[in-house]
């Protein structure tokens, strides 16, 4: 029986125990790929590096480390070093938490959702400070079986599921929709000995109370999030109020038949 062709990377670095913790916890399901930044891309959302040559080190038979993000490592994966295309893509497991907002800035999220542009079902994993490697190994397992059984019911279909573990044990696993998450945003100023003026971008998250429902909660209530993610960003809820609407009155007014 044919084995299943499985791609992995993450925004925390080639040498990341969760990257490692994911390649153990798929190994029996076909053969995995690993794929992933030579050091951490953090926050780097999903940038890609079109304006210089991305550098790749061969780990081993199927590990390659590049000098580019997730989202590289993804594009050229696919395009390159693996044999054909992956059954699905993983992206983690994350050091930190990626709930509400974070999913626009995570480099994690971007590596599966580059996968999913290609219609490859893929999940981003993140974890809470403390959590249980047993269960962090359990729930990879089960979110790539899902993401298996979604191949083999649907095809070449795009799904992206941003995942998130508590730092216990978990209740179980809520299916959840993206929640509020709210930095103390804090820039640091400074001057270098050659009294150049430099930055640092400061601030932890700050409690938000999230409602039922969204991804907040259930981390704060001990349950596993598994939040489906969108591709289309349109705003579908304004889109269908333009017709009625005044704001966009003078933009329709517009007209390019003078320009010269």
């Amino acid at each position: 029986m044919k084995k299943n062709t499985i791609l992995i990377t993450n925004d925390d670095g080639i040498h990341s125990p969760g990257l490692e913790l994911v390649r153990k916890s798929l190994e029996s399901m076909g053969d995995v790929w690993v794929v992933a930044p030579q050091s951490s891309r953090s926050t780097c959302s999903h940038s890609m590096s079109l304006h210089k040559p991305i550098m790749c080190r061969q780990i081993d038979s199927k590990s390659f480390a590049m000098d580019g993000t997730p989202s590289d490592c993804v594009f050229i994966a696919l395009y390159d070093i693996l044999p054909e295309e992956p059954a699905f893509v993983i992206s983690g497991v994350n050091d930190g938490l990626n709930l509400g907002k974070d999913t626009f800035y995570s480099g994690t999220v971007a590596g599966a959702r580059e996968a999913s542009f290609k219609g490859i079902p893929s999940a981003s994993i993140s974890i809470d400070k403390g959590a249980n490697p047993l269960s962090i190994m359990l729930v990879v397992r089960k979110v790539a079986l899902t993401l298996l059984n979604f191949r083999k019911r649907y095809g070449k279909m795009s799904l992206l599921l941003n995942v998130n573990i508590p730092g216990k044990n978990p209740k179980g696993v809520m299916i959840t929709r993206l929640g509020p998450r709210e930095y103390h945003d804090k820039v640091i100023k400074r001057k270098s000995p050659r009294n150049e003026t430099y930055y640092w971008i400061n601030g932890g998250p700050r409690k938000v109370e999230s409602g039922p429902g969204t991804d907040g909660y259930a981390i704060s209530k001990g349950y596993v999030s598994v939040t489906p993610l969108l591709l289309d960003l349109t705003d579908l809820n304004l889109l269908y109020k333009v017709r009625k609407i005044k704001i966009f009155d003078e933009l329709k007014k517009l007209s390019f038949g003078d320009s010269k």
